[in-house]
C-alpha cells in the first residue's frame, strides 16, 4: 500500500535534534523518530502544536518546511518558528534537521 511503502521509506531516517537541552541528539530510526515527537508531546503535557506554515525546495536534494511551535510546560511558554530541512536520497527522506528561531529559548523550554 501507499502508506506501508511511505512508511517503509523512512525506517532508516535520522531526526537531529539541535540545541543544548535533555531532547537534543539524533534519532535513528522510525522508532526513534517517533519516540522523540511523543517526548514533546509528553512533556509538554499534550500541549506541543507545530503548525506548517510554508514549503520549499532548496535544490534537488532537501525540502524545508516552516513551522510555528507552541507549547506550555512547567510554567513556561514556548512560541517560535522552527524550519526543519529533510534530506531526500534516493527518493527516501534521510536526514531530517531541526533549526529554531530561537535555540536559547528553545533550550529554556525543555529544560
Amino acid at each position: 500500500s501507499f502508506l506501508a511503502d511511505k512508511i517503509k521509506a523512512t525506517l532508516d531516517a535520522v531526526h537531529v535534534a539541535t540545541g543544548n537541552n535533555p531532547l537534543s541528539g539524533e534519532y535513528k530510526g522510525i522508532d526513534d523518530v517517533l519516540g522523540y515527537y511523543g517526548k514533546l508531546f509528553e512533556l509538554s503535557d499534550g500541549t506541543f502544536t507545530a503548525e506548517l506554515k510554508t514549503l520549499r525546495v532548496e535544490g534537488d536534494d532537501t525540502v524545508v518546511a516552516t513551522h510555528h511551535d507552541r507549547a506550555q510546560r512547567g510554567g513556561k511558554t514556548l512560541d517560535q518558528d522552527e524550519n526543519l530541512s529533510f534530506t531526500i536520497s534516493g527518493g527516501k527522506f534521510t536526514r531530517l534537521v531541526e533549526d529554531h528561531s530561537d535555540q536559547k529559548a528553545y533550550d529554556a523550554f525543555w529544560s
